[in-house]
């Protein structure tokens, strides 16, 4: 009997040690190292409380540090002389493919950027495709797909396609500074309806064919490849652009340049 009563002693002894343990020293534990809490790597002490309590410091840690790069990283943008068009341009939607998985190289490109951003001169140009497209078609706006692409991130990509069949598609960043979106002077964009659906161009954005392709457009419809009503959108997609100052590009339906790749690298810093 008394061994029984020691037995039950020692018990709650011991979950009052660790209950104890899961609201102070493990929290303590857990929040001594930022970078542990993000990596969930708070589970040492095998207690289930504390397991619990440390995995949710660290979603509400990991959440506030990711916040915080995300500003700083944005500031350091700014700092370059680029400026997100999200903040100054009415009716834009944006949606940057290379933030997210779907993309052609499969995977999260942009960690720490979300927005559109722009060198001056290229802003400039987009906010008056934009006061264009209100005057054309009210019931339209633009969606854009990528802005400035850091040249590391062209690196990245540009060891995807080296040696094969999609070099014409991706600027090569050791021939020269970068291409045009490492200086922030291209835009890839495409129009939406009212109801934020994209109108069909004949591809998908990031197509890497003839189906993309402005200067075989004409081949395409006779073909039966893109029909009157893609053909027409392409048109009036690139009807605003350029009359708003923007150089088409033949090979992408949706990308568009300020100014061409030499002139800019004469005025404009890349984007590392």
């Amino acid at each position: 009997m008394n061994k029984l009563v020691l037995l039950l002693v020692s018990a709650l002894l011991a979950f009052s040690c660790c209950s104890g343990q899961s609201s102070s020293s493990c929290k303590e534990k857990c929040n001594a190292d930022g970078e542990q809490l993000c990596h969930a790597q708070c589970n040492s002490d095998g207690q289930q409380h504390c397991s619990q309590q440390c995995n949710s410091d660290g979603q509400a840690h990991c959440s506030h540090q990711c916040n915080a790069e995300k500003a700083d990283y944005l500031n350091s943008l700014k700092a370059q002389g680029l400026i997100d068009v999200m903040d100054s341009i009415p009716g834009l939607d944006v949606y940057l493919v290379y933030s997210t998985p779907y993309n052609f190289m499969g995977r999260v490109l942009y960690k720490n950027l979300d927005r559109a951003l722009l060198a001056e001169p290229a802003y400039k140009k987009l906010k008056r495709a934009q006061e264009i497209l209100r005057e054309k078609r009210m019931d339209l706006h633009f969606l854009i797909y990528d802005a400035v692409r850091p040249v590391s991130i062209q690196r990245e990509m540009w060891k995807v396609v080296e040696g094969t069949n999609l070099e014409d598609f991706v600027a090569n960043p050791n021939k020269r500074k970068g291409g045009p979106h490492n200086f922030g002077i291209a835009v890839d964009l495409t129009l939406c309806d009212c109801a934020g659906n994209p109108l069909p161009m004949g591809s998908e954005y990031d197509y890497f064919g003839d189906r993309a392709r402005v200067d075989k457009e004409d081949e395409l419809f006779k073909s039966g490849e893109i029909t009157y009503r893609e053909l027409k959108n392409r048109q009036l997609l690139r009807e605003i652009m350029v009359e708003a100052g923007w150089i088409v590009e033949p090979s992408e339906w949706w990308h568009f340049g300020a100014m061409t790749t030499k002139e800019a690298s004469e005025k404009l810093p890349v984007i590392e």
